[in-house]
């Protein structure tokens, strides 16, 4: 399973930056600490957590970025959380932590694999994915681990607890009904996915190597593939017609909700890119 990419974060934070000035970006370090950034989520614009390599996590208050490291040295690759005082963190070698407002702490779960993606649709509904087809559900007590694939499974996106999407090597797709998991696939190719999202249920976004992009819309998916051949490791928004991809080497796409537009390309790594689009 391929690394994120740290320019990932730009996605994620967009909807936060209300106070930007439209087409402008702002670089943000938090500290000269060395590390690779690979998720970012939010509840406001002053409540902002994101973590990355070495066990980095930093939390955005509005005005600076505080250090949070220290509960682990393991790579964290995923954050998200149900409110500012319950934030899950996932990693490498079966690496979660938790937030409860005061302090971060380790969870034990059943397995030693890398996790790639996390979702959740409340605090006592989250969903893990990672390495060979692994599937981990927290029920607000415990992790319990699901079988659903043999594949490696890079992110996973729910529109809700009965609607959950998950994706990854070799044009893997599979849903959660809030009773199993199906391969729902259906010959879409071999291109690994990296990242899935979508406003609602029938319309859901896939995006992966080889710019592929596809769009689920309830009942079959539909190839938007073209606007690039790089590889897409992520891909995010705020509504139909306000979503963001970004690739490997840096380059930003936006969708209006009928075409795709190259707006920036960025090359460095271990930064944030903030801005309103």
């Amino acid at each position: 399973m391929k690394k994120l990419n740290t320019l990932l974060i730009i996605i994620l934070i967009l909807g936060f930056c209300t106070n930007l000035q439209a087409f402008e970006w702002q670089l943000q370090h938090p500290l000269p600490e060395g590390n690779h950034f690979n998720s970012v989520w939010g509840i406001s614009n002053n409540n902002i957590f994101a973590v990355g390599d070495n066990g980095a996590v930093f939390r955005y208050n509005g005005r600076i970025w505080e250090d949070m490291s220290g509960i682990t040295y393991k790579k964290l690759t995923k954050v998200w959380g149900s409110s500012g005082r319950d934030v899950f963190a996932v990693g490498d070698a079966g690496t979660i932590i938790h937030y409860n407002g005061f302090g971060w702490e380790e969870m034990w779960q059943p397995t030693f694999e890398n996790f790639t993606g996390l979702w959740g649709s409340s605090g006592r509904n989250v969903f893990a994915v990672g390495e060979n087809g692994t599937i981990l559900h927290y029920d607000g007590s415990s992790w319990e681990q699901f079988s659903g694939s043999c594949e490696g499974l890079s992110d996973i996106w729910g529109s809700s607890e009965n609607n959950i999407f998950a994706a990854g090597d070799n044009g893997t797709i599979l849903h959660y009904d809030g009773k199993n998991w199906q391969d729902i696939s259906n010959d879409i190719g071999s291109d690994n996915i990296n990242s899935i999202w979508g406003t609602s249920g029938s319309n859901v976004f896939a995006a992966g190597d080889n710019g592929t992009i596809l769009n689920f819309n309830g009942r079959t998916w539909n190839d938007m593939s073209g606007i690039t051949t790089e590889n897409i490791v992520n891909i995010s928004g705020s509504s139909a017609s306000n979503i963001y991809i970004t690739t490997r080497s840096g380059a930003i796409y936006k969708y209006n909700g009928s075409t795709w537009k190259n707006i920036k390309r960025y090359c460095s790594s271990s930064q944030f890119y903030i801005g309103k689009y």
